[in-house]
């Protein structure tokens, strides 16, 4: 597994910020449920997420952001979401349960630095499994030249 580096700092969240931060609805496609995470956060590690909520397009009016079911689900997004995270992101790993959602996501919202470390995490996967031709369109979607290689 790859995960970033250790901290041995933890801080339970404050009730009254969690709820002040988290400020964006985000909904899923075929999904009942929603969850509810900070614009900060988002806006901070992505581009993309960015300009959504700042530019006056519909998430930043309605401050909510629809996640299609061709992207992700609400459990991909919410492991997504926790290595975005400043602190407890820290804690994350990588591994072949979320790595597909993580790079889908990452791949999307161009999250540079997740990205990589998904492509770091395929690397040693198919050293020690055969390589398929889906991680080989994978590799080729998301852009990942050190895998398109293997």
């Amino acid at each position: 597994c790859f995960r970033a580096p250790s901290s041995s700092f933890h801080m339970a969240p404050c009730s009254r910020t969690t709820a002040a931060f988290n400020d964006i609805e985000v909904s899923f496609a075929d999904e009942a449920e929603s969850c509810y995470v900070s614009s900060h956060v988002l806006g901070l590690s992505s581009p993309v997420f960015c300009a959504m909520l700042t530019s006056g397009m519909a998430e930043d009016q309605q401050r909510r952001i629809e996640i299609s079911a061709d992207l992700g689900t609400k459990q991909q997004f919410e492991q997504f979401y926790k290595f975005l995270l400043p602190w407890s992101g820290r804690e994350q790993e990588v591994d072949e349960t979320n790595v597909d959602g993580l790079l889908a996501f990452s791949n999307y919202y161009q999250i540079e630095g997740l990205k990589l470390v998904c492509e770091d995490f395929l690397l040693g996967w198919v050293k020690k499994h055969a390589p398929s031709a889906g991680r080989f369109i994978q590799a080729d979607r998301c852009s990942l030249p050190r895998l398109r290689v293997c």
